[in-house]
């Protein structure tokens, strides 16, 4: 993952039992172990998991998994000050972490015991007084995949019917005016599956296209004159992407 001219990835040597989490800090420069979990078991079953970086590749959202378990307990790395912040986030399967572009403040989406939630977490707050902030009608069967847009206005909520699902669904809320969450698609048994280019929102889809084909809502911005604007999302106004010559 490349953010702010760094680049951070997992690596495992030969010989090495576990990934070590590194960052090389320009496209040729060396490579810098940020976290190496060899030391935090015996047997070397505790591993490092690498969950997302800041906009500005200054903050490491990584977590400690114990054995084969899926949940982890994730935490911040202070990549220039070499410290990892208090900010403890509770033990938990996570399915996405997403720091706002400031760094003030992270969304997130973990299991509960009554299914998925989304919650807000202001940095350098206590994480067990988070607010949940979307969810409270999934049932534990459900997979919800937050996504935050690059310049931090729009949250996209993506569900799954499961690992195995052939449905899914998409809301959009605006987070910077604390808006509704809108529903994009929420009626039809296909799959959908968003991802941000900028200030556009694209997806990929099976609806009537059983090979996958893009539909993309361009900018969000008010003064854009084509396409769909994030603020109206629904289905009916999608603009479909060129189709590539042959397919």
């Amino acid at each position: 993952m490349e953010r702010g001219g760094r680049y951070f990835f997992r690596k495992r040597l030969a010989g090495q039992d576990l990934f070590l989490l590194y960052v090389r800090r320009g496209l040729n420069a060396a490579d810098e172990i940020l976290i190496d979990p060899l030391p935090w078991s015996s047997d070397h079953s505790v591993s490092v998991t690498f969950e997302n970086v800041s906009r500005d590749g200054r903050f490491v959202f990584y977590g400690r998994r114990e054995g084969g378990q899926d949940e982890i307990t994730p935490r911040v790395l202070d990549i220039e000050a070499k410290t990892t912040l208090p900010d403890a986030f509770p033990k938990s399967q996570y399915f996405a972490i997403e720091p706002t572009p400031d760094n003030k403040a992270v969304y997130y989406s973990r299991v509960t015991p009554d299914g998925p939630r989304a919650f807000y977490h202001l940095m350098g707050t206590d994480t067990a007084k988070d607010p949940i902030i979307y969810g409270n009608s999934l049932g534990k069967e459900m997979i919800l995949l937050p996504q935050l847009s690059e310049d931090g206005t729009y949250l996209v909520y993506l569900i799954l019917y499961g690992s195995g699902s052939e449905r899914t669904e998409i809301y959009v809320q605006n987070v910077k005016e604390n808006g509704p969450v809108v529903a994009a698609v929420n009626d039809q048994k296909s799959l959908f599956y968003p991802t941000f280019a900028g200030d556009r929102l694209f997806i990929l889809t099976n609806w009537k296209a059983p090979s996958g084909a893009f539909f993309r809502q361009v900018s969000h911005r008010r003064s854009a004159n084509t396409g769909v604007k994030l603020f109206r999302p629904a289905m009916s106004t999608w603009n479909p992407s060129p189709r590539p010559a042959g397919s």
